[in-house]
């Protein structure tokens, strides 16, 4: 059993976002999880969710 904290499991999400699409380019540049963040962030919570469902099928489990 592998225990993360909630911070620890939100940086794995947005690494894994941010390793998927990289990075977006508006004349700056900005990582892709940042922009899905703050502009959709009911898209970006239900992502996380799912994503935090497959960790706890391969093991994982929260810490406080």
């Amino acid at each position: 059993m592998t225990y993360l904290s909630m911070d620890e499991a939100e940086e794995m999400y947005d690494d894994m976002i941010d390793e998927c699409y990289g990075e977006v380019n508006v004349g700056v540049t900005f990582n892709a999880s940042r922009v899905l963040k703050e502009l959709d962030p009911i898209a970006y919570r239900c992502g996380f969710n799912d994503y935090m469902d497959a960790l706890f099928e391969d093991g994982y489990t929260l810490t406080d």
